[in-house]
């Protein structure tokens, strides 16, 4: 196969660096030991591969190279694994361990089996009462704080996890239970009658009435609010019945739409948690799509069980709403706006938290809503960034434009339907080249590369062969800079001899009138000798 990846590896504080060449297919762990080797290093089990692109990330061990995106890989270190000493508490004691915070937690939780002697049994790692995902590291899931970690048996946190909901006594016919749901925890509306739910009974009845008899195409659905009469009704029977048909007290879509972000909004803790909002924050900054989309669905597979089946139930749910937007008019930006408050808040209630709470709200759940297939049913989206090549020579007319040049690579940023003036093809597309320098191009001056991955051989031709083409621009320029200071001189010049050519026919001029002027004084004076000379 031929060799596609020339990783250059560089040692943090350090001047060396190891240049080598690597197929597709080849291991990180793999790529580790040959980088050892090559530089002398012992024990390459203790390092890794970081890229400090972005926020920065660690190489996972088992992928392949090709599992990233070369872009990232142009820069790379190979750093000692970053390990630590935590005090984990385990049935009521405190225990130091030394943990690795860049390898899996299912990995640190065999580490601290073995470090405590606790029994081999299903063992799981809690923080602030909620089990953390075993698929992803302390990095992976933003975890800084690991204070607050308790090693526990799986079993001693079914509790802690959901609560321990409320299991209600069969009432009698005429008995109406006294436990209210509306402004109570999520898991308290678990448990209706004898069973209990994954999701609140209330989200999946309202949800159920909207989805039927075409309601979902009323127009302004979730925007328009309901009866406030009636759907204080429906809340009143909600929480004083075990079970409730929202279709015996309204036929209105909006009524059930008003009830279902009444129940969200009263909720004392939004879905999303208060305990993850930071980390949500972080998310919302990062600039890569892919790592953004890959972190976000790290975060919500950590969600308690009860919230995230009921955000998963929810993202769907407003899909399905916006697929039919042209009849609706409430397309996922529109849900984002409206929804995004009652799922995602600061803990801080201050009028500057919710100002800039607004933004974050709304690109999170507009994220959650839209990828909800891939953050959430295990189809895969390929979110690397769309490449198109040159197809013609494009120069600037207008700033905020960029150079087009035949078969360089541009990563296209936003396909932007922008008036194009006369142009034929009003397309403009905002795209940022090997430099990193954004801007306008016309898209008929490039064409969309199918699934294509760079590689860094091509990024490096790209990268040699702009430079020998803006080498070339500038050549030309110091050429045309050289001929109009030729010009300006030679203009000069001929000034100067324009000059002097008036200046001689001035004198010209007046020597003639001075010989005329001698002749006639010469006659006057000897008009004889002047008449014989003639």
């Amino acid at each position: 196969m031929a060799v596609i990846f020339q990783l250059q590896v560089e040692f943090p504080f350090s001047s060396k660096s190891v240049v080598t060449k690597f197929t597709p297919t080849t291991l990180v762990r793999q790529s580790i030991k040959t980088i050892c080797t090559k530089s002398h290093k012992k024990d390459p089990e203790s390092f890794g591969i970081f890229c400090p692109d972005g926020d920065g990330f660690w190489l996972d061990d088992d992928c392949t190279l090709i599992s990233y995106n070369p872009w990232t890989l142009k820069k790379l270190e190979l750093k000692k694994k970053q390990t630590r000493t935590i005090t984990v508490i385990y049935r009521g004691k405190p225990h130091s361990v030394t943990v690795d915070e860049s390898v899996p937690i299912r990995q640190i939780i065999q580490n601290i089996i073995e470090q405590t002697s606790a029994p081999i049994e299903d063992h799981v790692l809690t923080l602030n009462e909620r089990t953390l995902s075993q698929d992803y590291s302390f990095e992976e899931l933003g975890i800084t704080d690991l204070s607050k970690v308790e090693f526990v048996y799986k079993k001693e946190t079914i509790a802690t996890l959901v609560k321990q909901p409320l299991v209600r006594k069969k009432s009698k016919k005429n008995d109406l239970p006294t436990n209210p749901i509306f402004g109570k925890p999520l898991v308290e509306a678990l448990g209706r009658g004898d069973e209990i739910l994954q999701i609140p009974v209330i989200m999946n009845k309202a949800i159920s009435f909207i989805d039927k008899n075409n309601r979902i195409e009323c127009e302004g659905i979730y925007r328009i609010p309901g009866s406030v009469n009636r759907i204080q009704q429906l809340k009143k029977d909600f929480d004083e019945k075990d079970s409730v048909d929202i279709s015996n007290v309204t036929k209105s879509v909006h009524d059930a739409a008003g009830l279902l972000k009444l129940y969200l909004r009263e909720l004392p803790e939004p879905l999303l948690t208060y305990d993850f909002y930071e980390i949500f924050v972080e998310i919302f900054s990062i600039s890569q799509i892919w790592v953004k989309m890959k972190r976000l669905k790290h975060l919500l597979h950590c969600l308690p069980t009860p919230n995230y089946e009921t955000v998963k139930l929810l993202s769907k749910h407003m899909q399905k709403v916006s697929l039919h937007s042209k009849k609706n008019q409430m397309g996922i930006d529109n849900l984002a706006v409206v929804i995004g408050p009652n799922l995602l808040r600061s803990p801080e209630d201050s009028y500057s938290a919710v100002v800039n709470d607004a933004s974050i709200q709304y690109t999170i759940c507009r994220y959650i809503f839209e990828e909800s297939d891939y953050l959430f049913f295990g189809i895969e989206k390929n979110f690397l960034p769309t490449f198109a090549k040159g197809a013609y020579e494009y120069q600037p007319q207008e700033e905020g434009e960029l150079f087009v040049h035949i078969d360089e690579i541009y990563e296209v940023v936003s396909q932007n339907l922008e008036e194009g003036g006369e142009n034929e093809d009003p397309r403009w597309w905002t795209v940022k080249n090997l430099q990193g320098e954004k801007g306008l191009i016309p898209s008929s001056y490039v064409e969309i590369l199918e699934n294509y991955v760079p590689k860094i051989e091509d990024i490096e031709e790209t990268k040699k062969k702009r430079g020998r083409v803006m080498g070339k621009l500038e050549s030309l320029r110091d050429q045309i800079d050289q001929l109009q200071r030729s010009i300006l001189s030679l203009e000069i010049n001929n000034e100067r001899i324009n000059n002097n050519c008036l200046e001689l026919k001035q004198s010209l001029n007046e020597q003639r009138e001075y010989r005329v002027k001698l002749e006639d004084y010469i006659k006057q004076q000897f008009p004889k000798e002047t008449e014989k000379f003639l």
